[in-house]
């Protein structure tokens, strides 16, 4: 988070609860231009930026062990 900030990135925090209705409306109106999820929420991270007009290699999941 620190390195977004760092080059003047906006970071929009997202319930991982939110449905592909919310999260368009959040990507929409966050202007986002990139999207990092969790496994867990990839598929309404797809479906919402995809609604919202980013393209799919603009978006990342996150992988931890």
């Amino acid at each position: 988070m620190h390195s977004v900030t760092r080059v003047a990135g906006i970071i929009s925090g997202a319930s991982p609860a939110y449905n592909v209705e919310e999260m368009t409306y959040a990507l929409k109106t966050g202007r986002a231009k990139f999207l990092m999820t969790v496994p867990g929420s990839m598929e309404v991270a797809i479906a919402a930026a995809k609604a919202a007009g980013l393209k799919k290699d603009m978006c990342s999941c996150l992988r931890g062990s």
